[in-house]
């Protein structure tokens, strides 16, 4: 072999290389944007969710200024969620003050 094509060999090894390197920090970049993705849609489902259970929207009040009675929301617990594209690790779930039992 000569040093002209040894040079060849080790250009054509380092492109791959490289192109591997860039393909897997791709891949990263991607799945991280599609967790990014994925967590919103989750937690915009879980509202919709709470939203169509309880009848009526957040922070709403009754023509009398009042919040409804029947129930109540109560902020959020966190939970880990396991996806294809990765773990969202502290994906916020709605809760109730009271009522949760009940629930389907």
């Amino acid at each position: 072999m000569t040093v002209a094509e040894m040079e060849v060999q080790i250009k054509r090894i380092w492109r791959s290389s490289f192109q591997n390197e860039l393909d897997n920090a791709l891949e990263a970049n991607l799945r991280q944007s599609a967790l990014v993705g994925v967590r919103a849609t989750l937690e915009a489902a879980l509202q919709e969710e709470l939203t169509a259970e309880l009848g009526f929207d957040r922070y709403v009040r009754l023509p009398n200024g009042r919040k409804p009675i029947r129930q109540h929301r109560s902020g959020f617990f966190r939970r880990q969620v396991l996806t294809t594209y990765g773990r969202i690790p502290d994906l916020r779930v709605p809760k109730l003050r009271s009522g949760n039992p009940e629930r389907q």
